[in-house]
């Protein structure tokens, strides 16, 4: 009885803590997106993870990358499929959000939304 109590006990908590998004995880791809690691990105997506694979808040690692400026690592994306034009738990396209923010305070080469502008509207 008390075994059985503590495995349904266990269980209760690991329900609660993936519930509450206490363990969650982002997906490879993002976290090397936004930290820029093109090694990374590269063997993630030339070994199949899909360049348009969403977080819990359903945003590409294309729209992390822009926003942590490794535009290196969207270009390859961009080229791979990768797209801003998902919307978001926000309901914005990941376009939409990158043109809302206010960038002005970083160099213009340095600025994602100049990089949607001058990049990603032309690719796209």
């Amino acid at each position: 009885m008390v075994l059985l109590l503590g495995i349904t006990c266990a269980a209760l908590m690991a329900w609660w803590a993936v519930g509450f998004g206490q363990s969650y995880m982002p997906p490879a791809l993002h976290e090397a997106a936004r930290r820029g690691d093109m090694s990374q990105v590269r063997n993630l997506v030339e070994s199949g993870t899909d360049p348009n694979l969403l977080d819990d808040n359903k945003r590409t690692a294309l729209q992390h990358a822009v926003e942590n400026q490794h535009f290196g690592v969207a270009e390859y994306l961009l080229k791979r499929g990768g797209t801003l034009d998902v919307k978001s738990t926000r309901g914005l396209t990941g376009r939409d959000e990158i043109l809302s923010r206010d960038y002005s305070h970083l160099p213009t080469k340095n600025r994602p939304d100049n990089w949607v502008h001058g990049v990603y509207d032309k690719y796209k």
